[in-house]
């Protein structure tokens, strides 16, 4: 500990090796300098012997895959949150929080300065973070912070810590480094106009938005935050994905106001449940049949104190084809205690054009029991009033135990009512489920006379039920990963399924059996090569109803020419049972052949000028066998033979961007997509990839501009 009377400087030059996980100490490979005053911290990392610079594009805010530092800092002492800066060779950056429960989050954008100077066997990293940047639980002065440091290797294989752990541990933030300083407590204004412009070329319209964001510290403890019509944009395209399934495809947020300082708002839980995912404001109602509307505006009051932190969120949608917008109100208040917290959280949302109004309610509770143990649990109420009425409730509990290095244990456990909807606003793969989760992981790394650093041995079982009691099938899995010591990875994996039930397939109606299944997988994932990077993942096995399955994926990743980067990624799966739904109780069987291709260049020619262009392309053939109606008991009975039918969809993008400052940017972008059918299932890939790519459903031109008052 840095005590307050002593110089808030220091310099760390011993790490430990955390991944994997020898725990040996390190001194000649990375050193970390830095000063703290009343505005900040000044750092300069310094990284001797770096690793070879990998073959692929990195983009500033998308998590990196060569070699880079990472700086999280905790704004407060025995928090579950922190905030992560991240730097590369090539000077790209990312920055986000880290929570104890959810992991990292990238959503988060922050302000601070770094530049990167390379030289012959090694690179330095020189930076400033305000702490502006943070909320304190209180308004004077002198306050404590936690500080770490890492390093990672290319692709992750090797990571040295300033502490002997690392993310993916259950002590992580318990092991920070603690530090007393003083802050200027100042009041910061920031405002971020923007301006955008879209001409959609098949109707030869054009499409004006001009709106902004405010984001205000009245001081450290305290801001204000509020936004104009905020856009999703066209500049960065979500992945193109074809979901026949009755799971609801998953979107991260990529708006700037509802990524700065939202993080007192995550609450999650299993099946990927999150209490507010913020793409529902202003994104496609999965409630009313009318695509996103626009936000009139939204603003959000965040309060930290010594207990804990408090916050409210309102936001009102612009009305669309003759229909009202919804108007939310969340509100969210932790309680903070040395190693735990407890929270409350209320989410009211009002959809006048179908006269529903869904409040949800939640309670969760964390804490990290010792230093190798945490605990997660919660309760959550749905109530929806209106047209149709219901009133559910959920919960859930997680506990991760680490008895040492080697034996790493984890639990979940859930109960999401049938009638649980927490739609409105937040997410949840599914509900209506009753399960129990086991995963345990032995890690091995002493191992000097084989060239492998590390082998992780992982088994799991999922138990599950609904609330019909109907047995669903029960999944063992048991895998093995190796890392070599030249950094290659390698992966293989077996998944066993009893016979039991698919609930979701029919989207409510009558379950259908499924027969017993399982699955072999491989994994390989090269080192960094003179050429660039290979992964190839194969996975055979039996699934639905008895029906042979295949799925090979490989990437590869190369430098092209001097910076200009490119991504090749292929994906081809075929099944003998694979399974659509049509209509309440009728279940259609094909035999399905689908290609997808993604292909990626970048080329920048500059820190400020960059040029990027992704064609995405899915084609799938589906020939019928047999169409059947799904009996009471599961069972299924043949109606008639299903019919032939193809489908592909396109996406294009070409996008420069010239970034003035690191806050500041202006986009150019060209975009198309495209969807196709046919009922013939004869029709070759290339010919299903054309005639998407001719259909052009949507043809834009789109500008925009935001930057930094």
């Amino acid at each position: 500990m840095v005590c307050a009377e002593e110089p808030l400087r220091s310099t760390i030059t011993k790490f430990y090796e955390v991944k994997p996980r020898t725990l040996s100490s390190v001194t000649n490979e990375f050193s970390f300098h830095y000063q703290v005053d009343e505005e900040g911290i000044y750092f300069s990392a310094h990284i001797l012997n770096p690793d070879n610079l990998a073959n692929r594009s990195e983009e500033n805010d998308r998590p990196f895959e060569n070699e880079h530092i990472r700086i999280y800092i905790a704004p407060n002492k025995n928090s579950v949150n922190a905030y992560v800066f991240a730097i590369n060779r090539q000077n790209v950056f990312y920055d986000g929080t880290y929570n104890a429960q959810t992991g990292e989050n990238l959503d988060w954008n922050g302000r601070w300065q770094h530049h990167v100077e390379n030289s012959l066997g090694r690179w330095t990293a020189i930076g400033f973070i305000p702490w502006n940047n943070f909320t304190f639980a209180t308004q004077t002065p002198r306050q404590e912070i936690q500080l770490l440091v890492s390093k990672h290797s290319n692709n992750n294989r090797r990571i040295l810590s300033s502490s002997s752990t690392h993310s993916g541990f259950t002590e992580f933030l318990s092991s920070f480094t603690t530090l007393n300083i003083l802050t200027s407590n100042n009041q910061n204004v920031e405002i971020f106009p923007y301006y955008s412009f879209n001409h959609t070329l098949e109707n030869d319209s054009n499409k004006h938005r001009v709106g902004g964001d405010l984001f205000w510290q009245r001081n450290q403890s305290e801001t204000i935050d509020l936004t104009i019509t905020p856009d999703f944009g066209q500049v960065e395209a979500n992945d193109l994905v074809i979901n026949f399934s009755a799971i609801e495809t998953f979107f991260s947020e990529q708006r700037p106001f509802f990524t700065r300082n939202q993080s007192n708002y995550d609450v999650s839980a299993p099946e990927n449940l999150i209490l507010v995912h913020t793409p529902r404001i202003g994104g496609q109602s999965n409630i009313e049949d009318v695509g996103a509307r626009d936000i009139n505006a939204a603003g959000r009051y965040t309060k930290a104190m010594k207990w804990g932190t408090m916050s409210l969120l309102g936001a009102s949608e612009n009305d669309e084809k003759m229909l009202q917008g919804r108007d939310f109100l969340l509100a969210r208040v932790k309680f903070n205690h040395e190693d735990s917290s407890f929270g409350l959280s209320s989410n009211l949302v009002e959809t006048p054009s179908i006269n529903r109004r869904s409040i949800v309610l939640g309670l969760d509770y964390f804490a990290q029991v010792s230093p190798t143990h945490s605990l997660s649990l919660g309760i959550i109420n749905s109530n929806i009033r209106g047209a149709n009425e219901s009133s559910d409730v959920g919960l859930w509990l997680e506990s991760n135990a680490e008895v040492n290095e080697t034996h790493i244990h984890s639990i979940s456990a859930f109960v999401y009512g049938e009638h649980l909807d927490i739609s409105d606003v937040g997410y949840v793969q599914r509900i209506n489920r009753k399960q129990f989760e086991y995963e345990y992981t032995y890690l091995v790394n002493d191992m000097n006379e084989i060239p492998l650093e590390e082998i992780a041995f992982n088994t799991e079982v999922e138990v599950k039920t609904n609330f019909k009691n109907e047995k669903l099938p029960l999944v063992w899995g048991l895998s093995t990963e190796m890392t070599t010591t030249k950094d290659d990875l390698f992966e293989f994996g077996i998944e066993l399924f009893t016979f039991g039930k698919d609930d979701t397939l029919t989207r409510g109606f009558n379950s259908t059996n499924i027969d017993m299944g399982w699955l072999l997988e491989g994994v390989y994932e090269s080192r960094e090569l003179p050429f660039g990077q290979i992964a190839l993942e194969a996975i055979y096995g039996s699934e639905n109803w008895s029906g042979r399955f295949s799925e090979l994926m490989m990437s590869f990743n190369t430098e092209i020419a001097t910076d200009i980067f490119g991504e090749f990624v292929f994906e081809k799966y075929h099944s003998q049972s694979w399974l659509k739904w049509e209509a309440e109780n009728q279940v259609n069987e094909y035999i399905l052949d689908e290609l997808t291709l993604d292909v990626r260049f970048d080329y920048k020619f500059s820190e400020k000028h960059e040029l990027r262009l992704r064609l995405e392309l899915i084609a799938g053939k589906a020939q019928g066998k047999q169409a059947y109606q799904i009996q009471t008991n599961g069972t299924r009975k043949e109606t008639e033979r299903t019919d032939d039918f193809s489908f592909s969809e396109a996406a294009f993008q070409f996008r420069y961007k010239y970034s003035l400052s690191q806050l500041t940017a202006v986009y150019l972008s060209y975009t198309f997509g495209g969807e196709f059918e046919n009922e013939k299932s004869t029709l070759s890939h290339r010919t299903l990839i054309s005639d998407a790519i001719s259909a052009k459903n949507e043809h834009n031109l789109f500008f925009k501009i935001r930057w930094e008052m």
